[in-house]
């Protein structure tokens, strides 16, 4: 079973801040289902998370995960499929904000 891994990444506006989180999403695993919540992993406010400008890259035109910003939770979006999209490479989410 294939594994997706996320890297979460926090910027702040002067003082650069860095926080990397690391998730681990079986392959085909449903839309809708909750990989984590960022809020809570991040330290972080549910409210903050907006106004952080966090939000998710998309990748091979797909965006696969989405945030709840009323929850703060990281949710699929699209199954998600390792064989198509990198053909035995690994495939990296990397997840960054600014304030």
């Amino acid at each position: 079973m294939g594994y997706v891994f996320l890297f979460l990444c926090a910027s702040a506006f002067m003082n650069s801040v860095f926080c990397e989180t690391h998730y681990s999403v079986p392959e085909e695993t449903e839309e809708g289902s909750v990989v984590a919540n960022l809020a809570a992993d991040l330290g972080l406010y549910v409210e903050t998370l907006k106004s952080k400008n966090m939000r998710v890259d998309v990748i091979a035109n797909k965006r696969y995960l989405d945030i709840n910003y009323d929850t703060g939770e990281l949710m699929i979006s699209e199954r998600i499929d390792r064989e198509s999209l990198l053909q035995e490479q690994e495939c990296q989410v990397q997840k960054k904000s600014r304030k």
